[in-house]
């Protein structure tokens, strides 16, 4: 940090509180997770939503799966591939498995 950024820091200590109370790393995680969706530089925000809509939907089937007679390896890939737990009991009926997606 140079010394100009240092001058201004007490002025927004006295604006927003103390540093340790405006943490940003849940964002970067999240940037983390956006950054895995990514494959490339073009349709940056299509290539996102493609991969969070298949997400989604894959975990929603991989619950639709565990309520039917689907062979028990089929439904653990399911579950494997949607990063749900490897059985019914990990898995809320909505699909929530209480990790963020």
């Amino acid at each position: 940090m140079n010394v100009h950024k240092l001058r201004h820091l007490v002025m927004y200590v006295k604006l927003y509180g103390p540093l340790f109370t405006t943490s940003l790393f849940g964002y970067e995680s999240m940037n983390g997770h956006l950054k895995k969706c990514l494959h490339g530089t073009k349709f940056t925000p299509e290539q996102i939503t493609f991969a969070r809509t298949m997400s989604w939907e894959l975990q929603r089937l991989a619950v639709a799966m565990q309520k039917t007679n689907e062979s028990e390896d089929v439904v653990k890939l399911a579950c494997q591939l949607t990063n749900l737990a490897g059985s019914a009991t990990g898995v809320s009926a909505t699909g929530d498995s209480g990790n963020p997606v």
